[in-house]
């Protein structure tokens, strides 16, 4: 169970670190379509074109695409799902990749609790198995022959009933 927990949370962090360099590729991707947009519309074909070839092929199919839409209909920025470039952005791979890794980590979640709660019925046959104990201490304590008999067979189905619960639980007869 703690190993899967541990899992789980080391997997998380490592999501969240492909999350946060998502947004800082995203940053740089919003950053240089801006600064080509505006060597673009000020005339600056020199700087525009440094800027193209300092952009990504991802990146560079994006800004094509929004270029050659029709004004009409043209998007405000190339990060739109309705680019067909925009899935291949390094941003957004980064993304899927934070996402897959969250997917994982729920994986390992729900294997920790499968552990704990099989976890769970192990400590209860001991319960079980610490009362038989007890209960056979006290029919050593008590003279009368019934009594001690009734304290054996209260033992004795508490003992059943500890097997049963340990017998029933997944896992239980595996030797790792």
């Amino acid at each position: 169970m703690l190993k899967n927990y541990s899992s789980q949370q080391a997997t998380i962090a490592l999501a969240n670190d492909t999350f946060s360099r998502a947004d800082q590729q995203e940053q740089l991707e919003t950053t240089l379509f801006l600064d080509w947009a505006v060597a673009i519309s000020t005339g600056s074909i020199d700087a525009a074109d440094y800027l193209a070839q300092v952009m990504s092929d991802e990146l560079n199919a994006a800004v094509e695409w929004w270029a050659s839409q029709p004004e009409e209909s043209i998007p405000a920025t190339p990060f739109t799902p309705d680019n067909p470039a925009y899935a291949d952005l390094p941003s957004q791979v980064l993304i899927a990749e934070g996402e897959a890794l969250l997917d994982e980590a729920d994986t390992m979640r729900l294997a920790a609790e499968d552990a704990d709660t099989r976890s769970d019925r192990f400590d209860l046959s001991n319960v079980f198995f610490a009362v038989v104990l007890f209960v056979a201490g006290l029919a050593t304590l008590v003279d009368r022959r019934a009594i001690q008999v009734g304290f054996l067979v209260l033992g004795t189905i508490g003992a059943i009933a500890g097997f049963v619960i340990l017998a029933t639980t997944a896992g239980a007869f595996a030797l790792n």
